[in-house]
């Protein structure tokens, strides 16, 4: 037994090994804003986005596609003096 043995299920059909076993190409495209609530507290809102090429199996022929959208919201606080020239 290995610790990564790739297996796909897909209407109660199990592939394992390498049938499942391809390589391809994974991208991710973000973009956030911040907006300083106080001169410590800073409130943010990101997007990401992260997707591949669609992967290739070679016992059946399944088409898979592989993204996902993800929205985030943050609050973060600053620890250092905003006067102060080294940062904590």
């Amino acid at each position: 037994m290995t610790i990564n043995d790739p297996s796909v299920t897909v209407d109660n059909i199990t592939l394992t090994g390498n049938d499942v076993d391809d390589t391809v190409l994974a991208y991710q495209c973000m973009a956030g804003l911040g907006f300083n609530a106080t001169e410590n507290v800073t409130l943010s809102a990101e997007y990401r986005y992260f997707g591949t090429q669609d992967p290739t199996y070679t016992v059946l022929d399944i088409d898979a596609s592989i993204d996902s959208h993800n929205f985030l919201v943050g609050l973060r606080y600053n620890l250092a003096d905003s006067t102060s020239k080294y940062i904590i």
